[in-house]
């Protein structure tokens, strides 16, 4: 029988707190399983398409204090009470989790945005249509445990060891122009600034 991978590349698997919280159990059953394992336990108990990604069940794992202290009755009336279009919600968070793995900024509007597009895009009635308001988006980020991360800054994605080689290289091409045709662009810094400094995921973005 094949043994199911976690997958890296395709669109992550999306869970519910009380999935999570049965990872978490099966974790603390035994520690010394591997996050693999936990992985196609989860693949083969709640039926998905595919196994979890490392670092979904990696980013449960971190997280089990608090999942594992919530009840699950809260967790089922509040699903029950903020979910009103189910496949728009898992194909939200599904998304976000996307843009997540590829490094992607996510901004609240963003996420409403796009919220209104699957909508649509699953037939749901102009009338019937939700107000994605911020008490909206508060509730969806609760539900999949998606937090609001701030961004680090331009530092962040800069390789060190590779400073001297890219001096060298702009020298060298700073040699084919005048004095007067070579500019100072560091007002372009104004566009950088207009953008969100903060992303909402399930882990930190890193630089």
């Amino acid at each position: 029988m094949a043994t199911i991978q976690p997958s890296r590349r395709q669109t992550p698997v999306s869970l519910t707190y009380e999935e999570k919280k049965a990872i978490c159990l099966w974790h603390g059953r035994d520690p010394s399983l591997p996050q693999r394992k936990l992985a196609e336990r989860a693949a083969r108990e709640f039926a998905l398409t595919r196994a979890p990604a490392q670092g979904t069940i990696s980013t449960i794992l971190k997280d089990a204090k608090n999942i594992l202290t919530t009840r699950v009755e809260d967790l089922k009336s509040k699903r029950l009470r903020a979910v009103t279009f189910p496949n728009v919600d898992k194909a939200l968070a599904n998304w976000v989790l996307l843009y997540q793995d590829r490094r992607v900024t996510v901004s609240g509007d963003l996420i409403r945005m796009k919220a209104q597009r699957l909508a649509a895009k699953s037939g749901v009635a102009p009338q019937e249509m939700l107000a994605f308001s911020n008490g909206w988006l508060d509730a969806f980020k609760a539900r999949h445990n998606f937090k609001e991360f701030k961004l680090h800054g331009e530092s962040g994605s800069v390789c060190t060891q590779d400073i001297p080689n890219q001096i060298a290289s702009v020298r060298d091409v700073l040699k084919l122009y005048a004095l007067q045709d070579i500019y100072n662009m560091d007002e372009t810094g104004l566009f950088l600034k207009m953008c969100p400094d903060k992303t909402i995921a399930q882990r930190q973005k890193e630089g």
